[in-house]
C-alpha cells in the first residue's frame, strides 16, 4: 500500500514539474521590437523541442485579439484572424531543412490588427503539436 501510494506521488511531481516547465508566458519567447501604427514586429527565439525531417515542420500561435495578418520573411504563413490562428512552415532558404532538437531558431514576425481592436499579444506557441508556451 505504502508502494501505491508513493507511486501516485512521484506520478503527480512529474506531471507537475512537466506542465510547469512546458507551460511559461510566451513573452520570454516573443519580443516586441518594433510598434508601428496598427502593426508590430516581433523577434522570436525558440529552441527546438524536437529534431525534423526534411518533410518540412509546423509552428502555431494563438493570439489574444482577433487580427487581419501575420507575415514574415523567412517562412510561409496561413491565418485565420477571425480565429485568432496563424500557422507558420518552413520556406526557402529554409525550406526541407532539418532542425535538431535544442537548437535555437530564430525569425521574424509582423502582426496587423484593425483600428478598434487592441493589439494582440501571442498566447501560445506550438511547434509540431509541442507546446512551447502558454
Amino acid at each position: 500500500m505504502a508502494f501505491k501510494f508513493a507511486g501516485i506521488i512521484l506520478i503527480l511531481f512529474g506531471v507537475s514539474i512537466f506542465s510547469t516547465v512546458t507551460s511559461f508566458d510566451c513573452s520570454s519567447l516573443v519580443e516586441e521590437i518594433n510598434s508601428g501604427q496598427l502593426n508590430w514586429l516581433a523577434d522570436c527565439n525558440i529552441v527546438v523541442p524536437v529534431s525534423t525531417t526534411k518533410e518540412g515542420w509546423t509552428l502555431a500561435l494563438t493570439f489574444d485579439q482577433v487580427f487581419t495578418g501575420v507575415g514574415t520573411w523567412e517562412l510561409w504563413v496561413n491565418f485565420n484572424g477571425t480565429a485568432r490562428i496563424a500557422t507558420l512552415s518552413d520556406r526557402e532558404p529554409y525550406g526541407n531543412t532539418e532542425l535538431d532538437a535544442g537548437q535555437l531558431f530564430h525569425f521574424r514576425f509582423r502582426v496587423n490588427y484593425g483600428r478598434d481592436i487592441p493589439k494582440p499579444q501571442v498566447i501560445s506557441m506550438n511547434f509540431q503539436g509541442i507546446e512551447l508556451c502558454k
